[in-house]
């Protein structure tokens, strides 16, 4: 809380009294003992915020300064809750490994997630920053985890986990999930140009439907009886399955309704411990459904279950049966006929949190109205389709040629989202065929669909004026960094490890990173991978990105597995 008086003591002491602290769960405890700068502003109410980091960093604190504040002022809009802190300060550290904690009143960061320097940082780094602020923030109303979206989150955390708090780890899917699907709404509040709801289906829906095809998912309820189970939990499950379902619960409850069972639930158990049947009471307290037992049964034990579709064709017609339960429990039967050669599409703005598996015909309608006016179909459903499409090939459920048509009309996209997704998905099957000898067949088709997508790219930086040869754009120099590396050799590779020792910044040196990883020297990576591991003051969180981001290349793939088998052999 706020500084109340200072007392003079002997021998040059001073005595710093504060006014109480509000009720706080016991690991929301933080201090931080530094010889940082700091920035400070102080809201209409009298509040003060406060962020801090080293001294020749903290210009690039700013940013941090001037969103969290908004974020805050959204959030108490939003939820109908004051934010009961009368100060707040955000810290950013050099090394962090958990990325970010949302401690009530004194948020920390690592550096790379709260600062950002407008005149070398990238669109990205900022994007990141507001997403952690934000789910951070989120987090100080209820407690119990991309730049400028990464303030979101924290900010977002202030509420929910912070203010209302979990009674054991088994709802912790509850707390970060909440946080990691309203940290999106408070980033498209400040910044609705980014379009955050598309993007939620790259982060969290895509990535969680990923993770859940695995053999290692689990429910998103897990029950904790021991600590070591606890870190367990801090997984996609938690974080983006559990905001997608919130998303898809959202969607089924409206968004008027499930924010104010929002406030309800915020009101009712501020400073106190829930459980998540205490969220679903609240939220039914509106003429809606019984979402606790609808909830309850579908979807807290979410699993893989299959509905087969097609069981409903007819020779001329696709009769889906919607219900629609409503307060006097009668129901009522919509029956859609569609035309067997037409094409249509399932769970819009992919709000349900499941894929969708269509009928051959669907999916060459599908494909040929992609190719005529991909336009007619919505850019959530088309990123849907892709990514669906694509698992489905994995699975060996549709060939990979149905896949690869469907890609054709790629040549004409131009949304992000869509593009991310084909990106991330074409990419896994450059890794799946890298030693094969389809692999030259498969790049010469991607550029066939990159080629005039590039062309459309804005290189007016790149004028006659060589100065761009000396100061690259930070959003190009991920690109040029690795096509150096790529095409270059021992003195290429040499200089750019240099550089990234000089980096002064996170995010400086998250960009070189992964271009270190470029080369196609096998004796350089061993000598990268005998390098890090010989640094003993390598931060954790450094060494880890550096070898998995060595993993992601096919190279490196079989260079990193032989010297794990080596390490084994030696612990033998």
């Amino acid at each position: 809380m706020a500084l109340e008086r200072s007392v003079e003591l002997p021998d040059d002491w001073i005595a710093d009294e504060f006014r109480p602290t509000v009720n706080t769960s016991t690991y929301l405890l933080a201090f931080v003992v530094c010889q940082f700068k700091s920035l400070s502003a102080v809201d209409s109410k009298g509040r003060n915020f406060t962020v801090w980091a080293r001294p020749e960093l903290i210009h690039a604190a700013k940013y941090a300064l001037e969103i969290g504040q908004k974020i805050i002022r959204f959030f108490e809009d939003y939820y109908e809750v004051a934010y009961p802190l009368e100060k707040t300060d955000m810290v950013a550290v050099p090394d962090f490994l958990a990325g970010a904690m949302e401690n009530w009143g004194l948020i920390i960061y690592r550096e790379a997630t709260m600062l950002w320097d407008p005149k070398t940082g990238t669109a990205a780094g900022r994007q990141k920053v507001a997403t952690v602020v934000s789910h951070e923030i989120a987090h100080q109303a209820r407690h119990t985890f991309k730049q400028d979206t990464r303030l979101f989150l924290l900010i977002m955390l202030q509420w929910f986990g912070n203010l209302v708090t979990l009674t054991w780890w088994d709802d912790l899917w509850l707390n970060e999930g909440f946080a990691s699907f309203v940290e999106n709404i408070g980033v498209d509040h400040v910044h609705p140009e980014w379009r955050m709801d598309e993007q939620f289906l790259l982060e969290d829906v895509q990535k969680a439907l990923g993770h859940d095809a695995t053999s290692s998912s689990r429910p998103v309820i897990q029950s904790v009886h021991f600590p070591k189970e606890i870190n367990e939990l801090f997984d996609a499950i938690s974080y983006n399955k559990g905001a997608s379902v919130l998303r898809m619960m959202e969607s089924f409850l409206g968004r008027d309704t499930f924010r104010l069972g929002l406030r309800n639930y915020l009101q009712e158990f501020k400073f106190k411990n829930t459980v998540h049947e205490d969220l679903w009471r609240s939220l039914t307290e509106f003429p809606m459904a019984d979402s606790y037992q609808i909830w309850k049964t579908e979807f807290l034990g979410l699993g893989r279950r299959r509905r087969d579709l097609a069981k409903r064709y007819t020779l001329h017609a696709l009769s889906l049966r919607l219900f629609h339960t409503l307060p006097v429990k009668e129901s009522m039967v919509v029956e859609i006929d569609i035309d067997p050669s037409s094409w249509y599409v399932l769970n819009l703005r992919q709000a349900g949190f499941y894929r969708v598996h269509y009928a051959d015909n669907n999916w060459e309608a599908l494909t040929k109205q992609l190719l005529s006016d991909y336009k007619v179909i919505p850019v959530h459903s088309r990123a849907q389709i892709i990514d669906d499409l694509f698992s489905l090939a994995n699975r060996g459920n549709v060939p990979y040629s149905v896949f690869l048509n469907m890609t054709k009309y790629l040549s004409n996209e131009e949304e992000y989202v869509t593009w991310e997704t084909a990106t991330r998905t074409l990419r896994t099957l450059t890794r799946l065929l890298a030693f094969d000898s389809s692999y030259g067949a498969l790049l010469a088709y991607i550029r066939t669909l990159v080629d005039r997508v590039i062309n459309q790219v804005d290189w007016n930086m790149m004028t006659e004026n060589e100065d761009h040869l000396k100061n690259i754009p930070p959003s190009l120099r991920p690109a040029v960094y690795c096509t150096a590396i790529d095409a270059g050799g021992q003195l290429e590779w040499r200089f750019l490890y240099r550089q990234l020792k000089y980096a002064e910044r996170d995010e400086e040196a998250s960009g070189i990173r992964p271009s270190l990883a470029c080369t196609r020297d096998i004796w350089i990576m061993k000598e990268y991978i005998n390098s890090l591991l010989a640094q003993d003051n390598l931060e954790t969180h450094d060494l880890q990105e550096s070898l998995s981001l060595l993993a992601t290349t096919p190279l490196g793939t079989l260079v990193m597995w032989e010297h794990i088998r080596e390490m084994w052999k030696r612990a033998e």
